[in-house]
């Protein structure tokens, strides 16, 4: 925990936390640092302490990552968000698009959208309605008897993938005929 706070720059400290959650890491991004409300691109502000946070991730190999949006229970409809179930989703998926542009790999890598159905406090007041718009970065231990991602990766080439075989000797079937509706071969 120490280590990943070293890591963030401090004037956006005030708006990331980290705690621990069934031994799992979770670093939380509150919305005014990440995102404008309502929207899903990155600020550009932002941009130089998420690099600082991937530059930790990506040292840390045995590691997956989770990236989960959340937001608040205010009814969003747009063109571009017709509910936020993807308003959530796609803050999650640019954040993680950021992370595999600079360097995680993206075998690691793993996106949820959550909406409003996740929260850390209710929905009652302004302050828990921001505190309920984030983004979740979660870092869970590969066990040791799993194979990690990253040699997952190693392994499978996208050419790499056996190719379908024909039997040695395919079984032939009698050919079929087709009449039309006259009782004519066709």
């Amino acid at each position: 925990k120490k280590e990943v706070m070293q890591t963030v720059p401090g004037e956006v400290k005030k708006d990331v936390s980290i705690r621990w959650n069934q031994k799992r890491l979770v670093l939380v991004l509150g919305e005014r640092i990440v995102f404008n409300v309502g929207e899903a691109d990155l600020l550009p502000d932002f941009k130089p302490a998420l690099k600082h946070i991937v530059e930790f991730i990506s040292s840390h190999k045995g590691y997956t990552v989770t990236v989960a949006g959340h937001t608040d229970d205010t009814p969003i409809n747009t063109a571009q968000f017709p509910s936020n179930w993807e308003l959530s989703a796609i803050r999650a998926v640019n954040v993680a698009k950021f992370m595999i542009s600079n360097g995680v790999n993206p075998h690691r890598i793993s996106t949820e959208g959550y909406s409003a159905y996740r929260p850390l406090h209710p929905n009652t007041t302004a302050q828990n309605r921001h505190t309920n718009r984030r983004v979740e970065i979660t870092l869970i231990k590969a066990q040791e008897n799993e194979i990690s991602a990253e040699q997952m990766a190693a392994t499978i080439a996208p050419d790499a993938y056996p190719q379908p075989t024909r039997a040695a000797n395919p079984p032939t079937y009698p050919q079929k005929r087709y009449f039309n509706t006259r009782g004519y071969l066709f």
